[in-house]
């Protein structure tokens, strides 16, 4: 068996664990469930990082954002100078990969 505990489990609350976490980012960014379908429609597709990659990172952003923001008592697992340093990056390499070069021309949208 591929994936043990998914077809058969004796947990009736397994449907409720491990989750993908999707924090909130943005009104639009979080009705996406990253289905993917609005990728075959974005014209920078190739160029750069696609709509479901740009959301994941945006998402990203705003987690780590959060996480500053909070006691160091109540950080998860990484230190404050690398949740820092991972926020920093994300932030500028976001602005070129996922503003600069997004078509902003909605046909992402036609499929959502």
């Amino acid at each position: 068996i591929l994936n043990p505990g998914v077809i058969m489990n004796e947990d009736p609350d397994v449907h409720r664990k491990a989750l993908k976490p999707s924090p909130l980012a943005n009104e639009i960014v979080d009705a996406c469930i990253e289905c993917g379908f609005c990728e075959s429609n974005c014209p920078s597709r190739d160029a750069t990082l696609t709509p479901r990659q740009r959301i994941t990172v945006w998402r990203e952003i705003n987690r780590l954002s959060r996480e500053l923001k909070l006691p160091k008592s109540e950080m998860g697992p990484m230190a404050r100078d690398d949740v820092k340093r991972r926020l920093d990056e994300l932030t500028a390499d976001y602005q070129y990969l996922g503003m600069e070069t997004c078509a902003a021309d909605g046909m992402c949208q036609e499929k959502c």
